[in-house]
């Protein structure tokens, strides 16, 4: 982006990409920041991402955050996606903390409407603000949306931007199903998102849906109330995605028919299961873990799905 600013050819500097850092690399890393303190095992240990956190003075506070018992790395990342939020909102009198989080949870829903990686251009970028806040995007509220945390550079074109921390993209995602539950029939353009998206929600997505939903003590008839919703107008992986977080909290139940999803994985001997018939149909199952009771398996039929 700076090569391209200045207009500089790309023959004057050699390129290098930084893949994660393996739990030594993160902990040499952060000695050289000055940060001495051991990295807890739900962060992410993207380069980019931790030096914002120690610049933005945020990572001591995040390292001391405690996981869950129930909702794993969730509850966590949920936290975190609340303290960047507020440390970004800072930066501008015109974009408050739930401002930027309902920005960055609507292009992360987006995004899982993609395959691969979507890639956002500013029009795309000025018009989910547009929607969401009723205003048009200043200057400096558009420098400031583009440099949000968990949002890179695309490669193809230094104008465009993407999501590069998958982790945060999920709590993102999260957030947005979350509210969407909360207030299933409200028309917005950020529910009616809900209804294209292409990928499941990530372990930690489900683990910050479960963990809102039980912090703000939203009743089990209401969760059910939106997946039905969803059920009827929606989309195959937002239901899944309901039923999961229905199973993070134990009271899952009631017949479900997913067509066409792609599941990294589904452990069917858990007792979170016991109330639940599933049929699953032109799916493709990364990892399957069946029941070892007969009577269970009879719970579960598969149809032309891969498997492994």
């Amino acid at each position: 982006e700076m090569r391209e600013a200045l207009g500089i050819g790309a023959t004057n500097f050699t390129h290098y990409k930084i893949q994660l850092f393996d739990e030594n690399q993160a902990r040499a890393f952060l000695l050289k920041k000055g940060f001495s303190e051991g990295l807890p095992t739900w962060m992410s240990t993207r380069p980019l991402f931790l030096n914002y956190l120690i610049s933005q003075n945020i990572l001591p506070e995040a390292a001391q955050i405690e996981l869950g018992t129930n909702m794993l790395a969730g509850s966590a990342w949920m936290k975190l996606f609340e303290m960047l939020a507020t440390r970004e909102s800072a930066q501008s009198e015109g974009i408050d903390k739930e401002t930027i989080m309902n920005f960055l949870a609507v292009m992360a829903t987006r995004a899982r409407q993609a395959a691969s990686n979507k890639v956002f251009s500013p029009p795309e970028i000025d018009d989910i603000f547009y929607k969401l806040t009723g205003s048009y995007v200043s200057e400096d509220e558009r420098r400031i949306l583009a440099r949000l945390p968990g949002l890179g550079v695309s490669p193809e074109n230094f104008s465009n931007r993407m999501f590069i921390d998958d982790d945060l993209l999920n709590a993102a995602a999260a957030y947005h199903l979350y509210k969407f539950i909360v207030a299933p029939y409200e028309m917005t353009s950020g529910n009616e998102d809900l209804k294209s998206v292409g990928r499941a929600l990530s372990e930690i997505g489900t683990g910050v849906v479960s963990n809102l939903l039980e912090e703000n003590h939203v009743s089990r008839q209401h969760i059910q109330a939106s997946l039905n919703s969803v059920a009827r107008n929606g989309n195959d992986y937002t239901v899944y995605d309901i039923f999961c977080a229905q199973l993070y909290l134990g009271y899952a139940s009631g017949s479900y028919n997913f067509m066409g999803l792609e599941i990294h994985e589904l452990d069917l001997s858990s007792d979170a299961f016991d109330d639940v018939e599933l049929r699953f149909n032109s799916c493709l199952i990364d990892n399957l873990i069946m029941p070892q009771s007969d009577t269970d398996l009879c719970k579960f039929e598969f149809r032309d799905c891969l498997v492994g």
